[in-house]
């Protein structure tokens, strides 16, 4: 998907002063941004030098999801100003650095410095990045607003952190959440058998080695992925949690291979019906578009600075080595053991009733295979305080993907009035 395809409804607005040749300078300003800016599918809007002249653009910028004033000399700020009143958007100062254009937005921001309004610094092609940048993050948050999470069978009874006020959800993020009995999954998935035989060779090739799971674990497993995905479909949903210890009493086998396999597909899945943390999947995917891994904070090394996440289930795309075994805890079913890159990881997660959300970044040291934690094992070494993450945190699922997203999520907070914690 190109940018310009992205949905994100984007104005462009010049304004310059209109003494001597500032109105010039301000036509030639418009003329480059939009050649420059065209890539991102902007509305170009034109030049205002006055504040009848943007008084005669409220028509045209009306409700934009991003406003981009390029500034193209001084005495501008009351034009700014007013622009920026006229939207509800997230608006960014584009200055030219000649004419006295820095010095306009420096008077605007401080006036405006609580408001969405961001200043690019950056120069040529590195301001068109930063622009760039700000686009993807509003695209970002308009598909995650238009999106629909299914919390299918309720949360796990073990939860205490996990937000379930339905309003709060819709009101925050934008997310319409679905609430679906397990029965739903349950009574479709004999339908599915002989469907899962045709996809059961083409999934087992997907794995580099199976340890305890028999064939018909495997198909039983190919069988709740198959029904899964279909409720998915028939719902219309993007993205789905599931109370999947209760599954595995009622089939003797798991949500793992599902959940991992709709996570390749960009249908984000999470387990134990957290929606904080299938909402972190959803921000994440919808900022970085690659899958992350969902997992429980099993332990910790104070001295070396390490924290070891596990989980049953990951997306078989974050991993360079890929094994079928049985369920941890129930030692039945089918689990998923990756194996994960060393590289630089970000960890975060919501809480707090949609409040805060910590962000911290790191290395993954080492991959694990302990008997005594689920299959998928990872240590990672944090840039900040084993310690900060005990004192801060919101609960113990923390979702990981591959990358330092620190910057993107720490804006998506400032959006959307969520506290980010640093640590």
């Amino acid at each position: 998907m190109s940018l310009a395809e992205n949905g994100v409804k984007i104005n462009l607005v010049t304004v310059s002063a209109s003494i001597g040749e500032q109105r010039e300078i301000g036509k030639k300003t418009n003329f480059e941004c939009d050649r420059a800016l065209r890539r991102f599918g902007i509305k170009n809007s034109g030049l205002a030098t006055s504040l009848d002249e943007v008084s005669s653009l409220k028509e045209a910028i009306k409700k934009p999801d991003l406003l981009i004033i390029s500034v193209a000399t001084g005495g501008t700020e009351k034009l700014i100003h007013s622009l920026i009143d006229e939207v509800d958007a997230l608006t960014l100062l584009y200055p030219t650095f000649a004419n006295n254009s820095f010095a306009s937005c420096m008077e605007v921001l401080g006036r405006r410095k609580r408001s969405n309004v961001r200043l690019i610094l950056q120069k040529k092609e590195k301001g068109i990045e930063r622009i760039g940048f700000y686009t993807n993050l509003i695209g970002a948050i308009k598909r995650l607003g238009g999106s629909t999470l299914g919390i299918v069978g309720g949360a796990s009874p073990w939860l205490m952190t996990t937000t379930e006020d339905e309003v709060l959800i819709r009101k925050k993020l934008g997310v319409k959440t679905v609430k679906i009995e397990l029965s739903e999954v349950l009574d479709s998935s004999e339908v599915f058998e002989p469907e899962a035989k045709k996809a059961y060779k083409g999934i087992l090739d997907r794995f580099d080695e199976v340890v305890e799971p028999t064939q018909a674990d495997v198909l039983d497993a190919v069988t709740i992925y198959l029904a899964i995905k279909r409720l998915l479909r028939r719902k219309d949903l993007d993205s789905v949690t599931i109370r999947c210890f209760d599954l595995i009493q009622t089939t003797k086998n798991t949500a793992c291979l599902a959940l991992s396999l709709l996570n390749d597909e960009g249908l984000v899945a999470g387990c134990e019906g957290d929606v904080d943390s299938v909402l972190t999947m959803m921000v994440l995917r919808c900022l970085s578009n690659q899958p992350s891994f969902m997992a429980n904070l099993n332990d910790l090394n104070v001295e070396d600075n390490t924290i070891i996440l596990t989980h049953c289930t990951v997306s078989t795309l974050l991993c360079r080595k890929r094994v079928l075994r049985s369920h941890f805890e129930s030692k039945i079913g089918v689990a998923i053991q990756g194996e994960l890159p060393t590289q630089k990881v970000t960890i975060c997660r919501i809480g707090d009733e949609l409040k805060k959300m910590t962000i911290l970044t790191g290395k993954i040291v080492k991959n694990l295979n302990d008997p005594d934690m689920c299959r998928t094992q990872i240590e990672v070494r944090l840039d900040g305080k084993v310690t900060d993450l005990v004192s801060k945190t919101l609960g113990n699922h923390h979702v990981l993907t591959l990358g330092d997203f620190t910057e993107d999520l720490t804006e998506f907070c400032r959006l959307k009035n969520i506290e980010p914690l640093l640590l």
